[in-house]
């Protein structure tokens, strides 16, 4: 048996956990998380890209899950087909070892096809990609495409916040003032697990993986 030859899992989609609340702070961290960048991605520069979509700041969430918990042994965020920086894949891998390092920080996409079912191995720009059976990809693709059976929320934000920001600590003149954003957010029971299944991309071992996903201002799966 070769786990590694196609992402191997060897339970299929079997429910073989019924219980899963040892993990229950790890699943509310996870949902903050999509709901954190569900939030924010309405916010755009000048060149109308999302404050939060580079890489650093992408790096950094990821690795922030992995080590925000000893249950949690590796964290991923990752993106549908060209809705990072219009990269047909970006997905940041974070995960703890065995050898020493405290952490080790890759992206998935830039080697592995995981937007790809099948298993298959392709040449491009000199370099070789393998396409592997990404199981927890693929399972998180069964959410609805878009974001409107979610629920919403509506957060009031006092306009003295902005003026303060320009104006210095005179706030009398907008005292009382509001603006509010709408936002869809994410529930707990939206999150799916996946059955065990062997990491071939990290510690080379077998886990299970924590699903929740994440939408942009047009309510589009990310």
């Amino acid at each position: 048996m070769r786990p590694c030859s196609e992402n191997y899992n060897i339970l299929g989609h079997k429910t073989i956990f019924h219980d899963y609340s040892f993990w229950d702070n790890e699943i509310k961290f996870a949902n903050n998380v999509a709901n954190y960048l569900t939030s924010m991605w309405r916010y755009k520069d000048g060149n109308n890209r999302s404050l939060i979509e580079n890489e650093e700041a992408i790096y950094t969430l990821t690795s922030s899950i992995a080590i925000s918990s000893d249950r949690i042994y590796a964290s991923a965020v990752c993106f549908d087909r060209n809705k990072f920086q219009a990269r047909r894949q970006f997905c940041p891998y974070a995960f703890k070892n065995s050898s020493g390092d405290p952490l080790i920080v890759r992206d998935l996409g830039r080697f592995n096809d995981y937007l790809t079912p099948h298993y298959v191995q392709m040449k491009q720009d000199n370099n070789t990609y393998i396409k592997h059976k990404f199981i927890w990809w693929h399972v998180g693709k069964k959410y609805l495409s878009n974001a409107t059976q979610l629920q919403q929320n509506t957060v009031y934000f006092d306009k003295n916040l902005d003026y303060l920001a320009t104006n210095g600590l005179n706030v009398s003149a907008l005292n009382g003032e509001y603006f509010n954003i709408t936002s869809k957010y994410i529930p707990v029971s939206f999150g799916k697990w996946t059955t065990p299944y062997y990491d071939c991309f990290g510690g080379i071992t077998w886990v299970i993986s924590y699903l929740v996903p994440f939408f942009d201002e047009a309510d589009k799966y990310l």
